[in-house]
Formats: structure tokens, sequence, C-alpha cells
């Protein structure tokens, strides 16, 4: 019960100020360089899992690289230089890299369902509160606002953040991270799907080397040599 209490309080707290960070962050910049720059957290997670001991093998260090390259294929278009904006969204990709961390520390002695509801009742709580501190909302805000917060509410937090952590559970931090980081190019293959929208070279070529990088994940390399002993006579 304390893991518990303890996890929900950690978890939540990160997934707050990582989604506030974001929301700033985007205001002041372009989506293109917010998915690309937020989804960095593939790159910080294990980065900050190698000060907490976890080691890395040569194949995830490979995957994490070739992720990179191939989001920057697909998310930046017309260069790429850093605002104020992009700064918030580089410290919301450490938050959702630490948040990930919580999650694969915690989630080893929880219930994940459990945890998310607690992580969900403390983020709600604080940012209940934040709301108050920035204006306070109208009953016809709130009307207006009914469908993007419900579908948020339930789709994007309640289910996705779920389906998350109950994932996350005997799976390795870092491939979690190169996982979710697809979360781009699901975006863009519902866009042709759905909404008729098209896909340019450059960013199926990017796509494609994400996706390359998690099958690299799942397959199992292994580096042999053979070591002849030659004895004398």
């Amino acid at each position: 019960r304390h893991k518990l209490v303890l996890g929900s309080i950690l978890c939540g707290l990160c997934l707050f100020v990582s989604e506030i960070l974001q929301q700033y962050g985007i205001a002041q910049t372009d989506v293109n360089k917010t998915s690309f720059i937020t989804s960095l957290y593939m790159v910080f997670v294990p980065i900050i899992g190698i000060f907490l001991g976890q080691k890395l093998s040569v194949k995830i260090i490979i995957a994490v690289v070739i992720s990179v390259i191939g989001l920057y294929f697909f998310s930046i278009k017309d260069g790429f230089y850093l605002s104020t904006g992009d700064f918030l969204v580089l410290l919301c990709a450490i938050g959702f890299a630490i948040h990930i961390l919580v999650i694969a520390y915690f989630i080893k002695s929880v219930d994940g369902v459990l945890l998310s509801c607690g992580q969900f009742f403390v983020a709600s709580f604080l940012g209940f509160i934040f709301m108050f501190t920035e204006t306070l909302p109208t009953a016809s805000s709130l009307v207006d606002a009914a469908p993007a917060l419900l579908y948020v509410g339930i789709m994007s937090n309640a289910i996705a953040y779920t389906l998350q952590i109950v994932g996350q559970r005997g799976v390795n931090p870092t491939i979690a991270s190169l996982i979710l980081s697809l979360e781009s190019v699901m975006g863009a293959f519902f866009g042709v799907m759905l909404l008729d929208e098209s896909l340019s070279g450059r960013e199926i070529l990017g796509a494609a080397l994400m996706f390359t990088a998690f099958v690299i994940t799942q397959v199992n390399i292994s580096f042999k040599k053979k070591i002849t002993v030659k004895q004398s006579d």
C-alpha cells in the first residue's frame, strides 16, 4: 500500500508537470517540432537509466539512434532551431522520461490499474488547483471545451496512460519509450486513412526508420566470436 501511494504521487506529479510544460511550449512553437522534441524522451530514458544503474545493450543503443534519425526526417521539414517554447517542450520530454522510469520501478510491485487511478487522482487534483491560478472558468467556456476535455480525459489519459502502465510490466523502459515514440507515426497513418492526407517521401523514410528501430529491439541479435585454442605439443 505504501508503494502504491508513493508511486501514485510520483507518477501523477511527473504527468502533471510534463503536460503543463508541453501545453505552454506548444503555444510558442510549431506542432512538428513539438512532436520531435517531445519524443526525445526515448533518448533521455536510457541516459537517466545509466545513472540509475541500468545497463544498455548495443542493440538498444543502435535502435535509439536509428529512431531519432527517423523521427527527425518525419517531423522536421524546414530546419531546426530552439526557441523558448522548444526549451519548455524539451523539459517536458525529460519529465516524460522520468515518468516512464518511475512507472517501470513501481509496476514491479503494485497493480497497474490501481497505479493508474492513483496517478490520475494526483494529476487531476494538481491540475484543478493550477487552473484557478490562471483564470476562473465560466460555465459557457466549460461547455465549449467539453468535447476536447472529454476526449483528452477519457481517450488520451484514462485509456492510453492506463494501457502504458499495464503494458510496461516486464518491458525494458528504453524499449517502451521507443514504442511510445511511434505515436507520431500512428497519427500520420490515421491522417492518411481517415482524413485523406498524404505523406512525403521524407516522412515515409522517417516512419520506416522508426519502425525498423522498433523491430530491432524485438529481434534477438547476438554477436558470437569463435575462439580456437591451439595446443602445442
